[in-house]
C-alpha cells in the first residue's frame, strides 16, 4: 500500500509538473501573441509615417516644381537660409545642365544663386509629376499635329498651320490679286499719259516708271526712219505721196507768156501772162528727171486771173504722158492718166491726175480743149508714192533708274494704224534692263480703251533672263511697209 501511495504521489507530482509546464507554455504563447500585436501596431505606425512622408514629399515636390518653373521663366534666385555665410555653398553643390546658367549673388553673405534658362522651346506635355525622391520630372512630350491645309479651314481649331500653308494662304488672300494689281497699274499709267496730253507736260517719271506723250521731240536723236509731227505731237512713218522736183530741161510748145519755165517755178497762183501758154487747143509742157523716177500723181494749176486753162468756157481734157527721152510731139509717149472731159469755168484752180506708178525720165501734161484759141498752165507738180519706212523708236534710259535690277517692264503705248496693221507682226514692242545689250519682246494687246483718238495697248515683258542691269529702255518698231503712229508711251518696272 505504501508502494502504491508512493507511486500515486509520484504520479501526482508528475501531473503537477505537466500542468505547470502547460501553464508555462500558455503564458509563453500569450507573450508571443502580445509581441505579434505590438509588431503589428509598429508596422501600422510605420505605414502611417511612410504615407505622411509620401504626402509631404509630393506636396514639397509640387511646390518645388512650381518654384523651379517660375525661376526658369523669370530668371529668379534660390537660397538655403536667410543668413548664409559659406561662400559658394550653392554653386558648389549644383551643376548646370543644358540651357541652364548659374550665377552667384552676394557670395558668402546671405548668398543666393540665380538659375537662368535659355533657348527653351514651349511644348505641350502631360504636365509635371514627382517621383519617390520628391524631385520634379517632365512628363512625356506629346507633339502637336501640323495642318498643311492652305485654306486654313479644315483643322484650324485643333492643329497648327505649317509655314508653307500660312504663306500660301497669305499669297492667295493678300487683298489684291495679280490681275487686279496689273489693272490698277494700267489705270495709274493711263492717267499720267492723259494728263500729259491734256496739259502738254514734258516727259516725266513716277515711282519705278516714267511717261512721255511726245509733246516735244524727246527720242528723235535715238530713233530711225521716224517723222516727228510737231502739230499733232506724235511719231509716224507716213510714206504715201511725196512731191518730187525734176532737175532736167523743160520741153513742149507752151512757150508763150512766162514761157516753159513758168510751169515749174513753184508759183501756183500766177496770172496767165506769167504762165506757160500756147496759142492753140493742143498745148503741152514737161520737164526731165536726171534718171528714171517713179511718178503716180500729177497736179496741174490754172492761171488765177479768170482766164483758166483756156480763154473761154471751153471743154477740156488734161492727159499725162511719160517716156524715156524727149518726145517729138505731145503724143510721143505713153498715156498714163487723164482728167476726163470737163468745162473750164474760167477760174478753176487745179486738176489732179492719179495713175498707177510709172517710171520714166520725162513726164508732160497735154491740154486738149475745144471752143477756145489758147492753152494755159500756171504750174505742174509731180508726186511719187513712197512706201512707209520701217520706223524704230528708241527711248532714253529711265530716270531715275531702278534701285535694283528689275525682272519685269510693263509698257503702255498709244497707237493708231494708218494702214491696216496687225499687232506683234506689223508693230512690236521690246524692253531692256541693261541699256540695250539684250532685248526681250513683249506681246502687245488692245485694252479696248482709247485716248485722244488712239488705241491703248499694253504688254508685260519679262526681262529676268537678261544680264543684270538697271538701265531700262523700250524699243518700238513698225514693220512691213505699214504706216502707223505712236502718240505716247509709259512704262513701269518691277
Amino acid at each position: 500500500h505504501t508502494s502504491e501511495l508512493a507511486a500515486a504521489a509520484s504520479k501526482t507530482a508528475a501531473d503537477a509538473d505537466a500542468a505547470t509546464t502547460t501553464s508555462d507554455r500558455a503564458a509563453v504563447a500569450a507573450d508571443k501573441a502580445t509581441v505579434s500585436a505590438d509588431k503589428a501596431i509598429v508596422a501600422a505606425d510605420k505605414a502611417i509615417v511612410a504615407s505622411d512622408k509620401a504626402a509631404a514629399a509630393a506636396s514639397a515636390s509640387a511646390a518645388h516644381a512650381s518654384e523651379v518653373a517660375a525661376a526658369a521663366s523669370a530668371g529668379g534666385t534660390v537660397k538655403i537660409t536667410a543668413n548664409d555665410i559659406t561662400s559658394d555653398y550653392l554653386s558648389a553643390s549644383l551643376s548646370a545642365g543644358a540651357n541652364i546658367a548659374l550665377s552667384v549673388l552676394n557670395p558668402g553673405a546671405n548668398e543666393t544663386l540665380r538659375i537662368s534658362a535659355s533657348g527653351l522651346a514651349v511644348v505641350a506635355t502631360s504636365g509635371l509629376y514627382s517621383d519617390l525622391t520628391g524631385k520634379p520630372s517632365l512628363g512625356s512630350v506629346t507633339p502637336l499635329d501640323v495642318d498643311t491645309d492652305t485654306a486654313l479651314s479644315a483643322n484650324s481649331d485643333s492643329k497648327i498651320a505649317s509655314q508653307k500653308a500660312v504663306k500660301a494662304y497669305v499669297a492667295a488672300n493678300g487683298g489684291v490679286s495679280a490681275v487686279e494689281f496689273s489693272a490698277l497699274q494700267q489705270d495709274v499709267i493711263q492717267n499720267y499719259l492723259l494728263d500729259s496730253i491734256n496739259g502738254a507736260w514734258a516727259a516725266g517719271s513716277y515711282g519705278n516708271g516714267g511717261y512721255d506723250a511726245f509733246n516735244s521731240d524727246t527720242i528723235g536723236a535715238n530713233s530711225t526712219s521716224q517723222t516727228y509731227d510737231g502739230i499733232n505731237k506724235l511719231y509716224g512713218n507716213p510714206g504715201g505721196l511725196t512731191q518730187v522736183t525734176p532737175t532736167g530741161s523743160t520741153f513742149g510748145n507752151m512757150t508763150g507768156g512766162g514761157n516753159l519755165a513758168a510751169a515749174f517755178d513753184g508759183v501756183t497762183n500766177q496770172a496767165f501772162a506769167s504762165s506757160a501758154s500756147y496759142g492753140g487747143n493742143l498745148g503741152y509742157v514737161g520737164k526731165a528727171f536726171s534718171s528714171a523716177t517713179s511718178i503716180s500723181q500729177v497736179i496741174v494749176y490754172a492761171p488765177n486771173d479768170g482766164n483758166g486753162f483756156a480763154n473761154a468756157a471751153a471743154s477740156c481734157t488734161i492727159t499725162v504722158y511719160g517716156k524715156n527721152g524727149v518726145p517729138a510731139s505731145y503724143s510721143d509717149g505713153t498715156p498714163l492718166g487723164n482728167t476726163g472731159a470737163f468745162t473750164d469755168a474760167l477760174g478753176i484752180g487745179s486738176k489732179t491726175i492719179t495713175f498707177a506708178a510709172a517710171s520714166y525720165t520725162h513726164f508732160w501734161a497735154v491740154i486738149n480743149e475745144t471752143g477756145a484759141s489758147a492753152s494755159r498752165i500756171a504750174e505742174v507738180q509731180y508726186y511719187t508714192n513712197n512706201s512707209p519706212a520701217s520706223m524704230t523708236l528708241l527711248s532714253s534710259a529711265l530716270s531715275p533708274a531702278p534701285a535694283s535690277a528689275p525682272t519685269q517692264v510693263k509698257l503702255m503705248v498709244l497707237y493708231k494704224a494708218i494702214d491696216a496693221s496687225t499687232l506683234n507682226t506689223d508693230l512690236t514692242a521690246e524692253a531692256t534692263r541693261n541699256g540695250g545689250t539684250t532685248w526681250t519682246a513683249g506681246t502687245l494687246s488692245d485694252t479696248g480703251l482709247t485716248m485722244a483718238g488712239f488705241k491703248v495697248l499694253w504688254t508685260e515683258i519679262n526681262v529676268s533672263g537678261q544680264s543684270s542691269g538697271t538701265e531700262v529702255k523700250y524699243r518700238i518698231k513698225t514693220l512691213n511697209a505699214k504706216s502707223q503712229q505712236i502718240k505716247g508711251v509709259a512704262l513701269m518696272t518691277k
